[in-house]
């Protein structure tokens, strides 16, 4: 029988799930790896923005530490605006008189903010959820970039691309779905978009990083430099760096022009704007 820990229950029932990072997802290539986790550190900073319940203790330390040896400004920015939200609730339980002490993780009080602060919170969500569309589109921009760079077969390259093209098309979707719910002015935003954002990027997770991103590292090996493929990939900040795949199916005959037009309401709504590639 297994022993009952309370603290690592709530945390199996409140954490990130599939969507936190697991050794099983590595792809044996320090580069990707790095830059996954780093996806994974933002998106636990938005869900946690969007549902109070959520424990995220875990990401949370690991970013301390990560900007503690090498800030960024992003990462800074996700402490930052998460420790007001956290600050906020905090303020509101003791005012409501709410229980101290683990009990009070489980409570989300984000119900109880009045119209000011879900304005402030809907601003919040905005940013974090513009950094962690940005880091993901940046991210297998850098993998397609490592594709064509070192001339991988092209079976691999043509499945590799269009999972990310599906991929980049769900993850529009949702964002700009978010970003609808933070303008319903006095209501705060449905606490359900932090679990379907979590099962999309869990299922990119299993189906994609531990499969097709584990395949490209293996052929990588032999032809990219191993200084190259354990380097930090250097990606601004500032820009949002559209993957080749997502570039080719908007200029294809696939693309409708609805496509073309929620891609750059994205860009909009989320104040990205895309770096010339």
């Amino acid at each position: 029988m297994r022993i009952l820990d309370p603290e690592a229950d709530a945390s199996d029932r409140t954490g990130m799930g599939a969507s936190a990072w697991k050794d099983e997802y590595s792809c044996d290539c320090v580069r990707l790896d790095r830059e996954h986790q780093k996806v994974l550190i933002s998106l636990a900073g938005l869900c946690k923005t969007i549902d109070g319940t959520m424990n995220i203790s875990e990401q949370y330390s690991i970013l301390q530490q990560l900007m503690k040896v090498k800030p960024s400004s992003d990462g800074l920015a996700i402490l930052q605006l998460v420790d007001e939200v956290e600050k906020e609730r905090d303020s509101v339980r003791s005012t409501l008189g709410s229980a101290v002490g683990d009990q009070k993780i489980m409570l989300d009080v984000t119900s109880a903010f009045d119209e000011t602060k879900l304005r402030q919170l809907a601003k919040i969500i905005i940013k974090l959820l513009s950094i962690t569309i940005r880091q993901t589109f940046n991210v297998l921009a850098d993998e397609e970039d490592l594709i064509n760079k070192y001339k991988i077969p092209h079976a691999h390259k043509k499945m590799h691309q269009t999972q990310h093209a599906v991929f980049v098309r769900k993850v529009q979707k949702i964002a700009l779905q978010i970003s609808k719910a933070t303008h319903e002015h006095g209501k705060q935003v449905p606490t359900h978009f932090s679990q379907r954002i979590i099962q999309l990027y869990s299922g990119w997770l299993v189906d994609h990083v531990s499969k097709v991103d584990r395949e490209l590292s293996t052929l990588l090996i032999g032809k990219a430099p191993e200084s190259e493929l354990e380097a930090d990939n250097i990606m601004t900040e500032n820009y949002l760096i559209v993957p080749h795949s997502y570039t080719n199916f908007l200029d294809s005959d696939n693309a409708s022009i609805q496509d073309r037009n929620l891609f750059e309401k994205m860009k909009g709504v989320l104040k990205l704007q895309k770096q010339n590639n």
